[in-house]
Parts: C-alpha cells; sequence; structure tokens
C-alpha cells in the first residue's frame, strides 16, 4: 500500500492539485488540450478506487472507526448523491453541467474517503515511527515553482501563456502601477497562493516541532529558507484575501500548538476560527463602507471586496431572502458560479466568490450546513491526529484549517483544501514505517 500512494495516489493528487500547469505544458507539445481536467479526475480516480477494491480484497478484515468523521462524510456522501439525482430528475441541471458542478463543487470528497480508510487501517494494524523528512519531496516541487512566481514578478510577465483561443484562461489583473500578480504554472495568483500556504505552514510546522525535539530534525535551517520563499512568493500575489490566509495560517500555529500541548480542547479552536472569520469580514465591511475609498487600485483598496460583498448580498437577497419556493431555499437552485457552467447549463452567468454561498446556490440551506458539518468534523479529525502523533504535518494542516472560515466567505475554496487533505493523509501512510504489529481489535 505505501508503494501505491507513493507511486500512484500522490503523484495523481499532486497534478491534480496543480492541473494547469499540466493545461498549460499541452497547449505548448500539442497546441491544444489533449487531456481535460474532468477527463483526469474521472480517469484518475477510477484507477485509484479499483487499485483501492484490489487492496481490500487481498485484506481477511476490513477495520473502521467509530470516529465521528467517517460517519458523518457517509451520510454526507449519501446526500450528495441524493441531492444531484433529484436535481437531474427534476430537470434543474442539465446532465453535462451537473457533472461539471459535481466535479468542481464535491468530487474529491469521495475521493477523501478511502484515504480516510486507508488510513485508519494503516494506523490499527502495526506501532509506527515517521519519517521526518516526509515533506522534503513537497519542497522539491516548490523551488522551481517559486522561482519561476518570482521570474513573472521580476520581468512583469507570465512567461507562459495561452493562445487568444485557448478554452482554459488565466485570472490575472494588473495593479494600479501595471505590475503583474505572479500565478507560477497555476491559473490565478489566488490558486499560488493557496500553494505557497501550503509550504509556508509545513515549514513553520516543521521548525516548531524541531525547537522542541532537535535531535529527529534535520532540516531546520532549510525549512527557514522555504519558510522565507513562501512568504515572498505569497507577496508577489498581490492577492489580499491570500495574504490574509497567510497571516492567520502561520499565526494560528503557535497558538495550535501550545493549545494542544496543554490539553486544550479542539472544540475551542474551531469556535476561536469561526469567531474570527465573522469578525474579520464584518470589520472588513464596515471598513469599506466608512471609508469609501475613492482610489481605483492597489494592494491596500478594499474596491474589488467591496463589490464582492454587494454581490453577495444581492445574490443572497435574490435567491433566498425573497425566495417564492422554500424548497429551493432549502435544497438549492443547482447553479454554480462561473462561465462554463452557465454555458453548459443554459442558466444565467453569476459570480460572487464565496464558497459558503456557492454551495447555498447549488445546495441550499441545507447542504450548506452539512458541509460546514463536514468542515468542523475534518478540523476535529486533524487536530485530533496532532494531539496523538505531534507530526507536524498535521499541525500545519491545522493552521491552513483554522484560516479556513475567514477565507472562504470570500473566496471559492473548496477543491484545495480537500486536496491539500488528501495529499497529507497519503503522504502520512506513505511515510509511516512500521516496527512491529499490533492486535488487530475491530471497532
Amino acid at each position: 500500500m505505501r508503494k501505491l500512494l507513493s507511486y500512484i495516489v500522490l503523484p495523481y493528487l499532486l497534478l491534480n492539485y496543480m492541473f494547469f500547469g499540466f493545461i498549460l505544458l499541452q497547449y505548448r507539445l500539442f497546441n491544444r488540450v489533449v487531456l481535460y481536467s474532468f477527463q483526469f479526475k474521472i480517469i484518475g480516480a477510477s484507477i485509484i478506487l479499483g487499485l483501492l477494491v484490489l487492496y481490500y480484497l487481498n485484506r481477511k478484515k476490513i477495520y473502521y472507526t467509530r470516529s465521528g468523521i467517517r460517519v458523518y462524510i457517509e451520510i454526507f456522501m449519501l446526500y450528495i448523491i441524493v441531492d444531484l439525482i433529484i436535481k437531474l430528475m427534476w430537470g434543474e441541471v442539465k446532465p453535462v453541467a451537473l457533472t461539471y458542478a459535481s466535479s468542481f463543487l464535491y468530487f474529491h470528497i469521495f475521493l477523501l474517503y478511502p484515504l480516510l480508510l486507508i488510513f485508519w487501517n494503516n494506523e490499527s494494524s502495526t506501532i509506527r515511527r515517521f519519517d521526518n523528512r516526509a515533506w522534503v519531496s513537497l519542497y522539491v516541487v516548490a523551488i522551481p515553482l517559486f522561482l519561476f512566481g518570482f521570474a513573472q514578478y521580476i520581468a512583469n510577465d507570465h512567461i507562459l501563456t495561452l493562445p487568444a483561443d485557448a478554452e482554459y484562461e488565466a485570472f490575472s489583473y494588473r495593479l494600479i502601477d501595471k505590475q503583474i500578480r505572479s500565478l507560477s504554472i497555476f491559473n490565478s495568483g489566488y490558486a499560488y497562493g493557496h500553494f505557497c500556504t501550503w509550504v509556508g505552514v509545513m515549514a513553520l510546522g516543521y521548525i516548531i516541532k524541531a525547537r522542541q525535539v532537535s535531535k529527529r530534525f534535520k532540516y531546520r535551517r532549510f525549512s527557514y529558507f522555504i519558510l522565507l520563499m513562501a512568504t515572498m512568493a505569497v507577496i508577489t500575489t498581490f492577492t489580499r484575501n491570500i495574504l490574509v490566509n497567510f497571516i492567520i495560517s502561520i499565526g494560528s500555529i503557535y497558538f495550535i500548538d501550545r493549545h494542544i500541548r496543554r490539553g486544550g480542547k479542539s472544540s475551542s479552536i474551531i469556535i476561536v476560527a469561526f469567531s474570527l472569520g465573522i469578525f474579520l469580514v464584518l470589520g472588513l465591511a464596515v471598513y469599506a463602507l466608512v471609508a469609501n475609498l475613492s482610489f481605483q487600485g492597489g494592494f491596500i483598496s478594499l474596491r474589488t471586496f467591496d463589490q464582492r460583498m454587494s454581490l453577495q448580498a444581492l445574490y443572497f437577497t435574490q435567491y433566498f431572502a425573497n425566495a417564492d419556493n422554500l424548497l429551493n431555499v432549502i435544497f438549492g437552485y443547482g447553479l454554480l458560479q462561473g462561465q462554463r457552467f452557465s454555458e453548459l447549463n443554459g442558466s444565467e452567468f453569476i459570480i460572487f466568490d464565496s464558497t459558503y454561498l456557492g454551495v447555498m446556490m447549488f445546495s441550499g440551506v441545507l447542504g450548506l450546513l452539512m458541509y460546514l458539518g463536514f468542515i468542523v468534523q475534518l478540523y476535529r479529525f486533524v487536530m485530533e491526529q496532532y494531539r496523538k502523533t505531534s507530526n507536524y504535518w498535521w499541525l500545519g494542516l491545522s493552521g491552513i484549517l483554522f484560516a479556513y472560515p475567514a477565507v472562504s466567505l470570500v473566496n471559492y475554496y473548496i477543491t484545495q483544501i480537500i486536496l491539500i487533505t488528501s495529499i497529507v493523509l497519503a503522504l502520512h501512510v506513505a511515510k509511516s514505517i512500521p516496527l512491529r504489529r499490533r492486535a488487530l481489535v475491530p471497532v
């Protein structure tokens, strides 16, 4: 299983995360897209799930856990399936648009579940130690991507570009001084910034644990270097939401580590995370209203933030506050933001940049409540793993999830967070080294 995860699952997840770079490569080689994102997801997931089925068929027993996240994800996946079937039967969404929307919103949740099963079976069967160099492979990937992003910033050019008639698009707007946002090989500064944040928190998590247990950690100076590069890369994206995400994620790691080591409850951290998200967005909204900024660009401008909040308020009022059909409020309209979905579905083009409103528009208030429950259970699971193992990758992921409630209010942020969690799960199992067998007790 470790070889399966190392040589098939992890490369698939990483390429899925950086798929726009693969699009750029296809245009360079073939001047067109040969393998689309959706096709890659389905083919790769089918192969992985097939291999997992074969793996489990060769096992005498499969062990489950009574943890809340297992039960909750099973219920959530069942709800998603029923919701998609109902929307298809009622004709709310065309089949091709439904397929696109489900791959955009919920696809990776179904991939996360089997990885959790592997994780639980792996943890229950052996006493293990962990290779603290596990994330060096991520740094090896990150360094050239950071250097390419710096080159874009210095040259004030994206260097690798798509043809004008390309089916894909890179989203980058010049600042008031005509400076571009660095994208590296991603399709936006926002997507690139999430990658930079992920690398940065993993490096900081390593540094924190190295200070506590110095003998087992040999890459502390290198981790400082990676953290510095990640910080500079975040700045070159010139994306305010990413800067907020980076600051909260990095800053929260110290608080989470201290709280967990003192025996604090995971629920306390979750409450603080959601409260911070609410107060931060409300504070920015009030500031934007009171300041009434007149300049039209720049890094500190809140003009685009004010526009997003206005659009969110408009769509929420139109589709929920003033809705004529209560069923649509509860179960959603089957709508997704973006030009591609509107073309596939023949519906109006909508854009509002909010994870919560996006889930509501597609799956309703009930869908949003289910999704929030999933995030809470996921966060609790991650912190409990850090409490049990003290591994720095769980600490880093805890920092990313701490910032999630705030960041998701003003941006779409579903695929990235689930992919990052899946990669952490897969790498945790792949880099764990069995020491001796443990008595297997089904639970």
